[in-house]
Order: C-alpha cells, then sequence, then structure tokens
C-alpha cells in the first residue's frame, strides 16, 4: 500500500514537470494561439455583406478583395486588415503624409497620428515578398503567439507551473480584447513589449548583465514608436527598480541607475518619431494637432481625477454591453491578484506592487483622455488588452500548487467559468467584426 501510494505521488509530480520542458511551452502556446486563429478564421471566413460605410478606404481594391469568393485567405486577411489597419497598409506602402490619402471621408487627412513600429515591421515582411495585405496582421499575429510564449516562460523561471496556472492563461487567450492579437493594429505589439519589459526587467534587478540591459533599452525603445499612451508602461522598470528588496530603500545604486536610464529610451523613441514628423513635415507636434481637430478635442489629456469624477457613469458603462464590465472590474482583479501575491509570493512582491501601479495609471490614461468618462465597448477592450496581459502575468507567479486540492477544484470552476464568459463576448466582437464594425 506505501508503494503504491507513493507511485502516485511520483506520476503527479512527473506530470507536473512534463510543464516545465521548453518543448511543452512551445506546444502549449502554440496550440493556443493556433485554437484561437482557427476559430477567427471560421467566423471571417463568411462572404457577408461588410459595412464600408464611415471606413477610410486606402487599400487599393479593398471591397473586391473583402468579399472575393474564390480565396478564402484573402478574403479573411482583408477583413483583418479593417479601418485603422488601412492607416497602417498606407504609411507602410507610402510613408507618412498629409492631405494626400486616397478615398478618405476623413477631413484631417494625415496619418502621422499613427505610430510607425506596426508599419515598419510589415514594410519588413514586405520586402521579403508578402504582400502587405498579410503582411501587417501577421506582425500581430507573431507578437501576440510570442507574448503567449513570453509568458508561460517567465512563469516557468519564478514557480512550479501547475495546470493551473494553464487557466489563468486562458483568460488572456479568452479576453475579448483578444481579437486585436489578430487584426493589424498594434495593441498586439504594445502587449509583447509592456510583457517583454516586465520579464527583463526583473531578471537584469536579480541578475544584473549587459544583455539583459540591452533588451530592455530596445523594448522601451521600441515601446517610444508603438503608441503614445503606452509610454505609461515605461514606469514598469522604474518601480521595479525603486521596489526591489536587493536595494533595500537606495534610489541611486548603480543598478538603478540603469534600469532609468534603459526606462528614459522609451522618450527617445517618441523624440525620434517626433523628429521625423519636423523634417518630413516642418510640424514636430503634428501628432498632437491631428489628434486634437479628429476627435474633437484641444488635443491635451484630460488627466484632472474630477474629469474622470464629474464624467463618469455606471449607466454609461451598463448601458452598453456586460463586456464592458469585465473591463470595469479590472481595478477589484488587480487588488485581489497583488493581495494574494503580498501574501504568498515574497520573493516577488516588489513585481506585485510595480504592474499594480502600472496597471492602475493604464487604466486611468486609457479611460480619461478622449472619453469623457464614457466606455466604448470595442475601444475599452483593446486598450485594456496589455493591461490584462500584466495581470496574468502577475497571476502566474503566485505558488498555485501549493493550493490544497479542494481549493484548487474551487478556484478552477471559477476561472472556466470567467474563461466561458470572456469567449461569449469575443465570439460576440468577432461576429460583428465580420460586418465592419470595428469601433462600437
Amino acid at each position: 500500500m506505501a508503494n503504491s501510494e507513493s507511485l502516485a505521488r511520483n506520476s503527479v509530480t512527473v506530470d507536473y514537470a512534463i510543464l516545465h520542458r521548453p518543448a511543452t511551452l512551445v506546444a502549449i502556446a502554440l496550440l493556443l494561439f493556433l485554437l484561437q486563429l482557427i476559430l477567427a478564421v471560421s467566423i471571417l471566413d463568411i462572404v457577408a455583406p461588410y459595412n464600408l460605410r464611415g471606413m477610410w478606404i486606402t487599400i487599393p481594391d479593398f471591397p473586391d478583395r473583402l468579399n472575393d469568393t474564390g480565396s478564402m485567405l484573402e478574403r479573411v486577411f482583408s477583413r483583418l486588415n479593417g479601418w485603422d489597419g488601412h492607416w497602417y497598409h498606407h504609411i507602410a506602402s507610402n510613408g507618412y503624409q498629409c492631405s494626400a490619402i486616397p478615398e478618405s471621408n476623413n477631413p484631417y487627412q494625415c496619418n502621422v497620428a499613427f505610430f510607425p513600429l506596426l508599419s515598419m515591421l510589415g514594410a519588413g515582411l514586405g520586402s521579403l515578398g508578402i504582400d502587405l495585405l498579410y503582411a501587417l496582421p501577421l506582425v500581430s499575429q507573431l507578437a501576440w503567439f510570442a507574448t503567449i510564449l513570453a509568458i508561460l516562460w517567465f512563469a516557468r523561471s519564478i514557480t512550479t507551473l501547475h495546470p493551473l496556472h494553464l487557466l489563468v492563461l486562458l483568460l488572456l487567450v479568452a479576453y475579448p480584447g483578444a481579437l486585436y492579437g489578430f487584426v493589424a493594429y498594434s495593441e498586439s505589439l504594445l502587449t509583447l513589449l509592456v510583457v517583454l519589459i516586465t520579464i527583463l526587467a526583473h531578471h537584469y534587478l536579480a541578475n544584473p548583465r549587459w544583455p539583459l540591459l540591452a533588451g530592455l533599452v530596445l523594448c522601451c525603445f521600441m515601446l517610444g514608436l508603438v503608441k503614445g499612451t503606452g509610454l505609461v508602461a515605461a514606469a514598469i522598470p522604474v518601480l521595479m527598480a525603486l521596489l526591489h528588496p536587493r536595494f533595500d530603500g537606495k534610489w541611486f545604486a548603480r543598478e538603478q541607475l540603469l534600469v532609468y536610464a534603459a526606462s528614459s529610451a522609451s522618450l527617445a523613441g517618441l523624440l525620434a518619431f517626433f523628429l521625423y514628423s519636423e523634417i518630413r513635415f516642418g510640424d514636430w507636434a503634428l501628432y498632437f494637432r491631428y489628434v486634437g481637430s479628429a476627435w474633437g478635442s484641444d488635443g491635451t489629456l484630460r488627466l484632472n481625477p474630477l474629469h474622470l469624477v464629474t464624467n463618469f457613469s455606471w449607466h454609461d458603462i451598463l448601458a452598453v454591453r456586460l463586456s464592458n464590465v469585465i473591463a470595469v472590474t479590472m481595478p477589484l482583479a488587480i487588488g485581489v491578484v497583488a493581495a494574494v501575491s503580498l501574501r504568498f509570493a515574497v520573493q516577488t512582491r516588489y513585481l506585485s506592487l510595480a504592474v499594480l501601479g502600472t496597471v492602475l495609471m493604464l487604466f486611468y490614461v486609457y479611460t480619461v483622455p478622449g472619453n469623457n468618462g464614457q466606455f466604448t465597448n470595442f475601444n475599452l477592450m483593446r486598450h485594456m488588452l496589455p493591461l490584462v496581459a500584466l495581470l496574468v502575468l502577475l497571476a502566474m507567479t503566485l505558488p498555485l500548487s501549493k493550493l490544497k486540492q479542494q481549493t484548487a477544484g474551487i478556484i478552477a470552476l471559477v476561472l472556466l467559468g470567467l474563461v466561458y464568459l470572456q469567449f461569449h463576448f469575443q465570439m460576440e466582437m468577432f461576429h460583428a467584426f465580420k460586418f465592419g464594425y470595428w469601433v462600437s
């Protein structure tokens, strides 16, 4: 009897040990990615009327390619390039232009409002002979796969992986905004950079090495080229350096100063974009002028907390769709994850606080400027994607293998329920997406 119990315990250990094999991690990430891609393709591969009204059409022959009955691949990828994908496509093929965008109904015809990294990478794939129609969504898809794999790999380096960790990862894959991991938008690139910056900063502070610091500098620099509001994520390494226990309250240790310098590379990326605008158009602030004109604001970020309080309306949030509630409850989820992490993962408390602080700042920045305190369905979902990835990254570091079997079972049921709920709204978004409703 003793031998049988010993064998049973060993078999469980072996099963969990399989999760730590590099080949297993790659297989899990690839399986999740491919299943989600197949799901997206199966929904989008339906010849149906597509709403072109209000769309900025800059891709040649787009309406014909959109419903091409002879090519499923072309039809699907045309739909993956809708709405803002047209702007990135135009930048990749023609560079930045003002008042020269064809067939656009936008009175402020200037694509300098879109940051360059997605178009640069898409153009790079295009130089290899890949049609931009396929190249731009492919950049997003590669970034999304890399994000899933990076989170798994990081969790493997922090804690003992448990099947519950895979359910936590499913929360990211099932999140409604994960739709933007497959389309020609910059959200998946931003999400990947936010995750990599967190991972690189953690490893550098634990074991300072120049390759890690160089990677951190590169990722922060690219952060300044992918999305303006994403620059808040540069706070992650700074907070981690300030809160790391090995510095014991110090602010200006050598490693800390190097992390601060690496974080400032994000500003260098932003300044490079502004310098290009100055050289190309003679106006470094053209981005702000465009955004202010196109969205009917003065171009400034309304970060006054009173603005959020006076314009916040639960009715506006609940009146749209329940998927908004998922995003609105994100601060509560942040608090729960951080509290659990502070209790169990003593060695990564600084990571918990850094992620918590950054997510709260990002949530605030994304929900206040330009939204007047109102939450729109699709926009909020995509803006929250990097935040959800950060929360999942943090939750993946928790020692879930130490939970009692009964507790683990209850948590598994809760996670499965949340996964089902999120997938339900992700399917809603895909179906709406099929008919061209990208924004609201």
